[in-house]
């Protein structure tokens, strides 16, 4: 099994935020990233680790995620720009407002969330005129 690491940017309107809910998976960031990665016929389900979370209608710049991949053919593995190929694919068949910006190999000990070095957070507000 490899691991991969991908960053990603997603416009999050439509979204129930970024954790998978058994109910509406295909609602969230991590359910439509999983079933983009089915997409590669792997010989295990792909079980995402992100940075961070977002909330219901949150968008992000830039996230980021680990995955372990095993490819569908035994001794052989998927490269990178090969997966991010396939995710921004699937993405806009989907009508899913995500894009993979980077992809690459990881050591098997990496850690999205844990291995961060650091987090920035931008808030923009709407304000009204009274």
């Amino acid at each position: 099994m490899v691991k991969y690491f991908f960053r990603l940017g997603y416009k999050g309107t439509k979204y129930r935020g970024i954790q998978k809910q058994i109910d509406k998976p295909h609602e969230t960031i991590q359910g439509a990233v999983e079933s983009a990665l089915l997409k590669l016929k792997l010989q295990n389900y792909p079980k995402t680790t992100f940075a961070s979370r977002t909330h219901k209608g949150v968008h992000a710049l830039m996230n980021a995620f680990h995955v372990d991949l095993n490819h569908s053919r035994p001794g052989e593995v998927y490269q990178p720009h090969h997966i991010k190929k396939v995710l921004n694919s699937y993405f806009i068949e989907n009508n899913h407002e995500i894009i993979v910006t980077s992809a690459c190999v990881v050591p098997e000990t990496f850690h999205a969330r844990f291995n961060c070095k650091w987090r920035s957070y931008y808030y923009r507000l709407a304000i009204l005129n009274p």
